[in-house]
């Protein structure tokens, strides 16, 4: 048996006894297998983006390949941290409610739907942001083979939006088409990953004169810490089943199968990142190499490609790099339209909308409204990434929408973190402290995690010694999304607050009009 706090539509909390496996149904091995696979295929296609090929923006940051290798692992190392606690988390939400907003609100009762305050966050930072910096991405990448430059312009902005209806259009004719093409991607992309990386091991083995001064860098703090935000943006989506499990129709009198689907396709999809990523920085530096006098504007992975195979080899890893951003996108995508509909559901929107997101589309059985939705939304958010790229309001703009939409996601890792470690007190406090059987992590694992986030968060403010002074922008414009999503929602609550009072007391005077009426 396993303490479970389960949570309503109405929010309303109750500490219940849930069994993880009463014996009722049979899961075979075999699709707990698939189950997994399935998890690996949508977590692995939201992580290989641009950024597991591209480590540039990091190399040219710390301005030390080796400085990046050992970010690789202590992101490694957080990674698994906040992956178990996320998937304590899915497992005590389960059967219903996806993703921090179900946690948040868990946490924080008898408060309603505190939950949304992420909702507001991630319906409007955090997933479109990375939408739209990893479609201009792809766009850029797609279109260097006869640009060779990644300018972004109105030609980039076509082809980015192209793509972005491209993905919307296949998600809302069937999500057995989605499932195809997003595992075909991700098993695309792994297998290009171990390419590179078996050719720089291969290389290696003959020629290592560019490891010789990998670490010869001065120490700048600001900029290792930037950098850490970047490496991990790479490692992110290791909890996007988090927000899909709800496409396994979980039960209460089976929630084995859910519950290892969680465990094993979260964690492994770290390990699978770490290695994927470290072994193809390893074979970056062996190939490549890093100079720091080295002023051209070609990226890494060309640069590597052109390294091997000349012209071809350059054009061939641009079409890589397209094809992995493609992914990531659309991977995002069909995450983002479950958001919209659960947070539609739970009362996030007013009923006269929110009713237009709750359910699918009969035709396709897919989520056709919210996937328009969203379409138009980074539509928009598009046309502001031009203006701002136009009018050179930042160096890099697809950096500023990925950094602002980590730097949100970060904050919210904070949030469940110790979401979590209220979970857990409140149930020691009542002497029903069985956890899930499934996976139980110590109170120290969650505290460290919530220090190391927070210790991040802080950190990140401080300067390079080369960066510009536009780079906290992000991070303030995050700030100020979470603190409008927090008023916003305690509005929102006294307001329903206020008239719940006033139907209680139109119903004591009800009442009491009856009573007096009989008495008569």
């Amino acid at each position: 048996m396993s303490s479970e706090i389960s949570l309503d539509k109405d929010d309303g909390a109750t500490l219940t006894e849930i069994p993880i496996d009463n014996g009722t149904r049979t899961i075979t091995n075999r699709k707990k297998i698939l189950g997994i696979l399935y998890g690996l295929g949508y977590n692995l296609n939201y992580i290989i983006g641009e950024d597991a090929f591209n480590p540039n923006n990091i190399w040219t940051l710390v301005r030390s390949p080796g400085i990046t290798l050992v970010l690789y692992v202590i992101c490694g190392i957080i990674s698994p941290f906040g992956s178990s606690v996320y998937i304590e988390l899915g497992i005590r939400s389960l059967p219903s409610g996806i993703g921090e907003q179900k946690y948040i609100t868990d946490a924080f009762h008898p408060k309603r739907n505190v939950g949304h305050i992420f909702s507001f966050v991630a319906i409007f930072v955090i997933f479109p942001s990375i939408i739209v910096a990893e479609s201009f991405t792809s766009a850029q990448y797609l279109l260097y083979f006869y640009q060779r430059s990644l300018d972004v312009n109105w030609i980039t902005m076509a082809t980015s939006v192209a793509m972005l209806f491209i993905i919307t259009l296949y998600q809302v004719c069937s999500n057995r088409v989605s499932d195809i093409i997003n595992h075909s991607l991700v098993l695309f992309k792994i297998i290009t990953l171990l390419i590179i990386s078996i050719v720089g091991i291969a290389k290696l083995r003959i020629d290592h004169v560019n490891w010789n001064y990998i670490f010869n860098a001065p120490f700048d703090l600001g900029a290792y810490a930037s950098g850490l935000i970047k490496v991990l943006l790479t490692y992110e989506g290791w909890n996007n089943i988090n927000y899909l499990i709800e496409e396994f129709k979980p039960s209460s009198d089976n929630l084995e199968y859910p519950s290892v689907i969680l465990k094993y396709s979260s964690l492994i999809s770290v390990g699978i990142t770490f290695i994927l990523c470290f072994l193809t920085n390893a074979a970056f530096i062996t190939v490549v190499g890093y100079n720091i006098n080295y002023n051209g504007n070609t990226p890494i992975p060309m640069r590597f490609g052109k390294e091997l195979l000349g012209e071809t080899g350059e054009i061939l890893m641009s079409i890589l790099v397209a094809i992995s951003s493609f992914g990531c996108v659309s991977a995002i995508i069909f995450t983002y339209s479950r958001i919209i509909k659960y947070a539609a559901e739970t009362g996030f929107m007013p009923r006269r909308i929110s009713s237009w997101f709750t359910s699918y589309w009969k035709k396709s059985d897919t989520l056709l409204k919210q996937l328009l939705a969203q379409f138009f939304y980074c539509l928009g958010l598009s046309f502001i990434f031009m203006i701002k790229t136009k009018y050179n309001i930042s160096d890099n703009i697809s950096d500023f929408f990925a950094d602002a939409s980590q730097y949100s996601a970060m904050i919210y890792h904070a949030a469940s973190a110790y979401c979590l470690y209220i979970l857990k007190k409140r149930l020691y406090n009542t002497n029903n402290n069985t956890n899930p059987e499934i996976l139980s992590i110590p109170i120290y694992v969650i505290i460290t995690y919530l220090l190391i986030i927070i210790l991040i968060i802080i950190v990140l403010f401080i300067p390079s010694r080369n960066g510009n002074f536009d780079y906290p922008i992000s991070y303030c414009i995050s700030w100020s999304v979470v603190i409008l999503g927090v008023i916003i929602w305690w509005l929102r609550d006294r307001k329903r607050s206020e008239a719940t009072e006033e139907f209680i007391d139109e119903t004591d005077q009800s009442e009491e009009t009856i009573s007096e009426a009989g008495r008569d």
